[in-house]
């Protein structure tokens, strides 16, 4: 493949690795994958389990003994890209969130670099850290200028945008910053790839067990405090077990603990930064006078961007909080009588990416999941990633897929030749 983009590259010196006084393993010692993790958990606040690492599937032979054969002839290197007639020469330009720092870095290089591609990566201004030290490591492993990291702020960013070589530009990130970004990148008709915010719907149905589904939802409803596209905000439960459903999910919110990355019994850990901390405040500020706080509702004092989880009941489909991504740890509850009403209401807002459907009726679940708008749906769990399905959204939440040959074929251009 040919690579046709150069990025000057500055060593800021040597990287000296935080003590975080964490051991993984009988030995203690620490592979190249969970030093990485290592440094989102001491330099980002990331709960250790939020890093988004599997240390089992590390190892190939590992990963082959817990997830089973298929594993490694799937994503092996033999049949991965040769069954298709695609030429890669693209150069490409990724930028990276804020939210799973080194995770989100690998769903955009590893398709892209894998195809064929140089890539320059920019990370978000305040979650370099991980970033710096991938690149870094992959250096001894790529030829030079296939993978560049570029750090710095939107001005830096705007200017890799308009770099005439750069033949595609993939965005995690914000509505906001996915307007500007396909804005910019129009006027020179580069490809874009957007993955932007989420603001999923959770479909409770009245035959469930609601102890159950309560269990399972709080287990990821707060999530990286979160702080995470896919994560079911909008909770729509069938009048008939509302009251019983909010009352067993308030009990378990109320039993969740936010704190810092050295806490062994924190569930999630803080938000990225002031301004995030802040939106969420004034969010819940500007409740309207029916809605109740059941659960949280408080940003926690002392040093850090810790909140609460918080559970909100009695808002409507035209509240501020309901259409809008909270990216926080606030979920809402709303009620609706028969499926029409909850496709409804899972579907007016604006963004598109993931939503959830629980229920024992096949027929209703497979039949929601053709009805709704998502690039997502799961049934009976939510958030459950695997690579090789396709992870992207529609409407507000972009276009493009991350993971499975979908997001490789992304990276790639047909070209038709004839002899």
């Amino acid at each position: 493949m040919v690579a046709r983009l150069r990025v000057t590259t500055v060593d800021a010196g040597p990287f000296t690795m935080p003590k975080s006084g964490l051991q993984y393993g009988a030995s203690g010692t620490i592979t190249v994958p969970s030093t990485v993790a290592v440094i989102e958990h001491a330099t980002h606040g990331l709960v250790l389990f939020d890093t988004g690492i599997n240390h089992r599937v590390a190892d190939p032979e590992a990963a082959e003994a817990h997830w089973g054969p298929g594993l490694r002839t799937a994503y092996g290197a033999e049949g991965f890209t040769r069954a298709h007639a695609v030429d890669a020469q693209l150069e490409r330009l990724g930028y990276r969130p804020w939210n799973y720092p080194l995770m989100m870095a690998v769903w955009k290089i590893a398709p892209a670099i894998a195809a064929g591609n140089t890539t320059v990566l920019k990370p978000a201004d305040t979650t370099p850290t991980s970033t710096a030290l991938l690149a870094r490591i992959a250096a001894g492993h790529l030829p030079p200028g296939v993978l560049n990291v570029v750090c710095g702020d939107r001005d830096t960013g705007r200017d890799l945008v308009a770099h005439r070589d750069v033949a595609l530009v993939a965005v995690t990130g914000s509505e906001r910053a996915g307007r500007q970004i396909a804005a910019a990148a129009a006027v020179d008709l580069k490809r874009v790839h957007l993955e932007l915010g989420g603001n999923a719907p959770v479909l409770i149905h009245d035959d469930v067990d609601v102890e159950a589904t309560a269990e399972a939802l709080a287990a990821v409803a707060y999530y990286n405090a979160g702080q995470d596209c896919t994560a079911p905000t909008r909770f729509l439960v069938h009048h008939r077990i509302h009251d019983a459903f909010l009352a067993a999910f308030a009990e378990r919110t109320r039993a969740l603990r936010t704190g810092g990355p050295d806490e062994p019994d924190a569930d999630f850990g803080p938000l990225n930064n002031a301004a995030q901390l802040a939106s969420v405040r004034e969010l819940l500020g500007r409740l309207a006078d029916r809605a109740e706080i059941l659960a949280g509702g408080a940003h926690l004092p002392g040093p850090g961007f810790f909140h609460e989880p918080t559970l909100v009941a009695g808002v409507r489909q035209g509240d501020e909080i309901v259409q809008e991504e909270i990216f926080g740890p606030v979920v809402t509850v709303q009620s609706f009588t028969d499926e029409e009403e909850a496709l409804e209401l899972a579907d007016g807002v604006r963004h598109g990416l993931a939503a959830s459907v629980w229920t024992t009726d096949h027929d209703r679940a497979m039949w929601a999941t053709r009805a709704l708008h998502t690039g997502i749906v799961w049934v009976n769990t939510h958030g459950t990633t695997v690579s090789e399905m396709p992870h992207g959204g529609v409407k507000h939440s972009g276009y493009g897929s991350d993971l499975s040959m979908a997001g490789l074929l992304d990276y790639t251009r047909v070209k038709h030749v004839m002899l």
